[in-house]
């Protein structure tokens, strides 16, 4: 196999390269992004330097945005909340304004104590 970097399509695939016992060099790539494409590159100089390696390629996260054409905001936002419900957009946000809040709050406070004192001077 060596001199060559073969991409590999199926689970049953993978799972069979480790049952192999020969040496296996993985390349986990996407379609979106740019450091794959320049990594394809020395991916293939590398299988060719040491052809007795198997050097496989394995699709890893697809971005639906990226594959379309134009993404939309709107299109992203209704697939969410469909797949997730509308409290998709809230999840992991109670911590942050449990947080936030308080702090917030605190600000405000001390601005208005603030003004109504620097007021109260200058007039």
């Amino acid at each position: 196999m060596g001199g060559a970097v073969k991409d590999i399509a199926s689970k049953s695939e993978l799972d069979n390269l480790g049952q192999s016992g020969a040496q296996v060099v993985l390349h986990f790539w996407a379609l979106w992004c740019d450091a794959s494409k320049q990594m394809d590159q020395v991916f293939s100089h590398l299988a060719t330097d040491f052809p007795r390696a198997h050097f496989f390629r394995l699709q890893g996260m697809q971005s639906e945005a990226a594959v379309l054409g134009k993404p939309s905001l709107w299109r992203e936002a209704s697939r969410i909340i469909s797949e997730e419900g509308f409290r998709a957009f809230w999840k992991g946000n109670l911590v942050t304004e449990a947080h936030r809040l308080p702090y917030s709050a605190l600000n405000f406070y001390a601005y208005e104590k603030y003004n109504k004192l620097h007021s109260h001077w200058i007039l």
